[in-house]
């Protein structure tokens, strides 16, 4: 049995480990449920240990430990994560409006645009 979402014989997973940059499949709340071979260079961890785990969590931010919650819980998670860079896909396109809501509730110091 695999720990992979994906099945590693498929094309998906020969494409998904193609891209040079570091993807992280994750579900609603945030947790990795996979990741390509770039992300997993730089999380050099057993995939048992990374998988439903928040990011901040699986790569030891520094905010993460800050509250029980773990990654996203602190104040400084709406500064330090790079919400920017997080694209958020699912099969009605309401990620992104999930993430806004997400940011929205853990942000105790909204910035002004």
């Amino acid at each position: 049995m695999t720990t992979s979402q994906f099945p590693a014989d498929t094309m998906f997973r020969e494409v998904f480990d193609a891209i040079p940059s570091l993807v992280f499949v994750v579900d609603d709340d945030v947790k990795i449920m996979e990741y390509n071979i770039a992300a997993a260079v730089l999380l050099g961890s057993e995939k048992l240990g990374v998988l439903k785990q928040r990011g901040g969590d699986a790569m030891h931010c520094l905010h993460a430990g800050e509250t029980p919650q773990g990654c996203g819980g602190a104040p400084a998670c709406a500064k330090a994560c790079p919400t920017g860079a997080i694209t958020f896909v699912d099969a009605d396109w309401t990620g992104l409006e999930k993430m806004r809501q997400w940011a929205d509730k853990t942000d105790t110091n909204p910035a002004t645009v």
